[in-house]
């Protein structure tokens, strides 16, 4: 596995991105072979490892998730690149709630835009239909940064919400979204994500952290391990479609 350094931190200037999507001219590095890219004082950034997904699993995730129910994507403004208005609640008067318009809601719609969230407590038989799957994204985890791995499950251990057999309490799937740059703030700090694309025929979309102008191809059947909750990324334009899925550990909600 290759070891990179990059020779730059943009840290102190990357945040007026959130909410843009990216572009190729925030890009300096394109990263397809394996790779761990950590800082010079060794905190992991990311670690990629293309190609280590069986294409079973693929199509046996893939068949399952499509039928999950599909959530509105109304409450991940920063990721969709929208603002935020006030909800209308069902009296007529504006909420202390925001959300995305239904305008740019309609727009994702017809761009066939699906999301969804699934956890142990509603969602039992599609993650075990899918277990194997979680199993070889946990092996590469605990393989390649086994002390991360270790501080993670035993932090969710005792959390009644988490998936068995897993260090993760939640699965996102994102169906067809360009995400624009976002830090993933619902996740618990100090944990990592996994990230995978289980199918779909597609072109671009891959993953750029401006912070250290890298990106990553993220084909079908590809796995990333990074820090969401404190690393902006977002993806490069594409076309076809495209499911991703993201394991994490959510943050507490009296946090």
């Amino acid at each position: 596995m290759k070891i990179l350094i990059p020779p730059h931190d943009y840290g102190s200037v990357v945040n007026e991105l959130e909410g843009k999507h990216p572009a190729s001219s925030h890009i300096d590095r394109f990263i397809t072979q394996s790779t761990k890219v950590i800082t010079a004082e060794g905190t992991i950034i990311a670690v990629y490892l293309p190609d280590r997904i069986a294409s079973e699993l693929r199509t046996m995730a893939y068949k399952v998730f499509q039928s999950v129910p599909r959530e509105r994507i109304d409450n991940r403004p920063a990721a969709v690149g929208a603002a935020t208005l006030p909800r209308i609640r069902k009296d007529g008067k504006l909420s202390n709630r925001s959300a995305i318009p239904n305008r740019v809601l309609k727009v994702l719609d017809r761009g066939g835009v699906r999301q969804a969230t699934l956890r142990s407590s509603q969602h039992h038989e599609e993650l075990e239909k899918t277990a194997e799957l979680f199993k070889r994204l946990i092996h590469l985890y605990k393989k390649y940064i086994p002390d991360a791995y270790a501080t993670q499950r035993a932090t969710s251990k005792e959390r009644p919400d988490r998936i068995p057999h897993t260090p993760f309490t939640a699965v996102y799937l994102n169906y067809n979204l360009r995400s624009a740059y976002h830090r993933d703030k619902g996740n618990l700090p100090n944990t990592l994500s996994v990230i995978t694309v289980v199918g779909g025929d597609y072109a671009g979309g891959e993953l750029c952290f401006p912070r250290y102008r890298i990106v990553f191809a993220l084909r079908p059947g590809d796995a990333l391990v990074f820090p969401g909750q404190e690393l902006l990324h977002g993806n490069l334009p594409f076309s076809g479609n495209r499911l991703s899925v993201i394991c994490y550990c959510e943050r507490l909600s009296d946090e």
